[in-house]
């Protein structure tokens, strides 16, 4: 962030500057400056230090640099030792030292002012109020890599399995490309000079904010353990499971009603709902067992006893039912977002280092936050993947069973043998049906013939979650259909791609930019039988039908991925990621209480 106001970028420097520019950079680079000032005040704005050194959890933190000469050669990279701010009237010979001036203190201060007035400076900092008494941020600075061969890193190493197991941990959870790249820089032995350039690049720019965790379901191992105290008091009722997984709960709290008399949980309405909101299972007194019935079936059992495990496991079933909701979102989010990444096996991870960083730079991509856009998103596989994929393929412990789980082009699926191929493909499909599940549960009819843009009381969060699942799964498994040369399936079975709820904003600027039809993929969507339905063997759909509704609409159907699997048109330009605002938490209830932002803290 201080760079923002030292060096200017090198698409910025033109005429003049390029030559003042590559001397500050070459300067820094042997080592002869080693502190930088600028103006604390910089036009109308006065900075606070916490601004640039992060001691604000708010404020974003930068300890490397990476500058570059003006044809965007790179130099060197420094790291921030330390940050001050001074006062003129206050400097002293050793805080001038290693800034390249004079070291006569009033030369210096001339130096300064006129350094400042200089064509680069004056285009970073602006107009300066100069003043005896101006304060100013003095940056300390140490030179780390020059890019030459051997290099020695001048840092806190670790080894090569701790960074492995930092990086499967991360695996299923959403760290940012930089934190992938700054793992495999501190790595020993050091990375190559191509990867070093790389990270430093990620590095020298403002961290993301957002959490790094997924969705996750709540866990109810304390109430699973109160409710089995009480069950165990009563004989011949089901054995709790050991575990708190919310499917079991559900199973066994149903076995449980059975044997205590309650035949059905119904959900009921809310009192003075009008919108018939649901308030979740509840069972009627009268649904209970009387004194005289309970005498007959647990004679030893006292009525309040009975009512109080009644009531018990009712909460407990309502949680559970709430506690599976979300663990069927957490799990859509995961296929989503990181594919079939829970499939890696540790052992087999952590055997190849050059595959490992492929997979965890790639899944840092593919969950990267999505960008308020009327345009594409940004593209997973940019330079640096496929620089490491290049290393990766390169290294004689290439495993490509592991990246087939998560990147799987044909080249790929090519290496594998034919039972490795048909397991691949039973693990796409078996999430497949899963996901067929979901979405015949969240489906809403009126939605047929629309455009799918969302209204009130559309669950877009949990539908949007299963659409992005269906189609990551979708494309896996036509990725291994066509690698494999199996294509005879689709004549017979081919099944189409589910479309995600747009909210009203996104529909309105596609308005405003006179795209006023509904997007080709929802039309042709509308003219095949439901996609899950033909999963679940209740509909038949062909490749011949996907055709005719593509031709229908007037697209391409194997380029736009409905009967040959999506393909990357090109690399994407590595670029840092965005630090977007959903999820963070720390300005959430301000911004919500002003009104632009509604999400939860």
């Amino acid at each position: 962030m201080i760079f923002e106001y030292l060096v200017p970028k090198p698409f910025e420097i033109m005429g003049a500057v390029r030559r003042e520019h590559d001397q500050r950079v070459l300067d820094i680079a042997v080592g002869d400056v080693t502190a930088l000032f600028c103006p604390r005040t910089i036009g109308q704005w006065t900075m606070p230090l916490e601004y640039f050194t992060g001691k604000d959890p708010l404020y974003r933190y930068q300890r490397y640099q990476l500058l570059r000469y003006s044809d965007k050669t790179p130099a060197c990279t420094v790291a921030i030792q330390s940050m001050s701010v001074i006062s003129l009237n206050h400097v002293t010979e050793a805080d001038i030292a290693g800034s390249g001036g004079p070291t006569d203190l009033d030369k210096w201060r001339e130096w300064l002012r006129q350094s400042w007035e200089s064509p680069m400076n004056a285009k970073l900092l602006g107009p300066v109020e100069w003043s005896p008494d101006l304060s100013v941020i003095k940056v300390e600075l140490k030179v780390v890599d020059v890019f030459e061969e051997p290099f020695v890193p001048d840092w806190p190493v670790i080894s090569e399995e701790e960074s492995l197991n930092l990086l499967f941990h991360g695996l299923l959870k959403r760290p940012t490309p930089a934190m992938v790249m700054e793992t495999i820089l501190y790595t020993t032995p050091p990375p190559s000079l191509e990867l070093r350039i790389i990270a430093f690049d990620y590095l020298s720019h403002a961290r993301s904010l957002t959490r790094i965790e997924f969705v996750s379901a709540p866990v109810l191992s304390k109430q699973l353990a109160t409710a089995r105290r009480m069950v165990e008091k009563i004989p011949g009722l089901p054995v709790a499971p050991t575990h708190a997984d919310a499917e079991k709960l559900v199973t066994w709290l149903e076995d449980c009603f059975q044997e205590l008399g309650i035949a059905q949980m119904k959900p009921t309405r809310r009192h003075h709902s009008k919108t018939g909101h649901r308030s979740g299972p509840r069972t009627d007194i009268r649904q209970r067992w009387n004194r005289k019935q309970l005498a007959q079936h647990f004679p030893n059992l006292s009525v309040n006893q009975y009512r109080k495990t009644v009531r018990t496991l009712i909460h407990l079933h309502k949680r559970a039912l709430t506690a599976r909701s979300a663990a069927d979102l957490a799990r859509c989010i995961r296929l989503g977002k990181t594919r079939l990444a829970a499939h890696i096996d540790r052992d087999a991870f952590v055997q190849s280092p050059s595959t490992a960083q492929f997979i965890a730079y790639y899944l840092a991509q593919v969950k990267s936050r999505t960008r308020f856009t009327t345009g594409t998103q940004d593209r997973p596989m940019n330079e640096t993947a496929e620089s490491l994929l290049q290393r990766a393929l390169a290294d004689p412990t290439f495993n490509p069973e592991l990246v087939s789980l998560v990147y799987n082009p044909p080249h790929i699926i090519a290496m594998l043998d034919d039972a490795a191929k048909l397991k691949l493909l039973d693990f796409y499909f078996a999430e497949l049906t899963w996901l067929a599940t979901q979405l015949k549960k969240l489906w809403k009819p009126q939605w047929r013939g629309e455009n799918m843009v969302m209204r009130k009381g559309d669950d877009s969060s949990a539908w949007n979650a299963a659409a992005r699942a269906w189609d990551q799964m979708r494309t896996g498994w036509l990725s291994i259909i066509v690698g494999a040369g199996w294509t005879d399936i689709l004549k017979e079975f081919s099944f189409g791609k589910v479309p995600s709820l747009v909210s009203g904003d996104i529909a309105f600027l596609h308005h405003l930019e006179e795209t006023h039809e509904t997007h080709p993929d929802v039309r042709v969507f509308h003219e095949l039988p439901l996609p899950w339905e033909v999963v679940l063997g209740n509909a038949d759909c062909t490749d011949e039908m996907v055709r005719t509704a593509c031709q229908k609409v007037g697209i391409d159907p194997d380029a736009k991925g409905w009967t040959r699997p999506y393909s990357q048109p090109e690399l994407a330009v590595t670029c840092p990621t965005y630090g977007i605002l959903k999820g963070l938490s720390p300005a959430a209830k301000v911004t919500r209480l002003t009104g632009w932002f509604s999400r939860k803290g």
